[in-house]
């Protein structure tokens, strides 16, 4: 498997968190934005862009919650959720931006083929964020919440369904 590394992408002065895995032989390749669940980048968040790099993707994990706190250190759930749905969808939005300026400037990353995958608030942030982004050429969202969460989400993935640019 291709080794993965951690860096950080600025966004309005913080520090972005990010972990990506391209394959190892020269060349540009369609870019994965990788978005975890409430749990944020975790082993096996880093492991799906192994993977797919392994597969011939350049893949990026932001972890997006780093504005808000570490929610791994939290040790009931309601509190995780409480953490994570803090996150607004212009902060993630705005974030993702910044990521994929980020690896627009990378030697190996293609973002005019640009997808995106996800996993429980991921899985909804990809719906969003791909009504978000002209860039986006295609998503996967394998689970996730459909329903607003105001003030920080106020619209669903079925609100913005018409605005979708890419096949989800």
């Amino acid at each position: 498997f291709p080794n993965g590394k951690t860096l950080h992408v600025p966004s309005d002065g913080k520090p972005l968190p990010v972990y990506y895995a391209a394959p190892d032989t020269a060349g540009k390749y369609a870019t994965v934005l990788v978005i975890p669940e409430i749990w944020g980048a975790h082993e096996h968040i880093k492991d799906v862009a192994r993977r797919l790099a392994k597969a011939g993707y350049f893949a990026v994990v932001l972890e997006p919650y780093v504005r808000i706190g570490d929610l791994t250190q939290l040790k009931e759930i309601k509190d995780v959720l409480a953490g994570a749905n803090q996150l607004t969808d212009e902060q993630c939005f705005a974030d993702l931006d910044a990521v994929v300026a980020w690896a627009e400037k990378q030697s190996k990353a293609d973002v005019s083929r640009l997808g995106i995958t996800g996993f429980c608030r991921g899985g909804r942030t990809t719906w969003m964020y791909s009504a978000h982004s002209k860039r986006i050429r295609a998503g996967v969202a394998w689970y996730g919440g459909l329903n607003p969460n105001p003030p920080a989400q106020p619209k669903s993935p079925a609100e913005v369904a018409a605005q979708l640019n890419a096949p989800i």
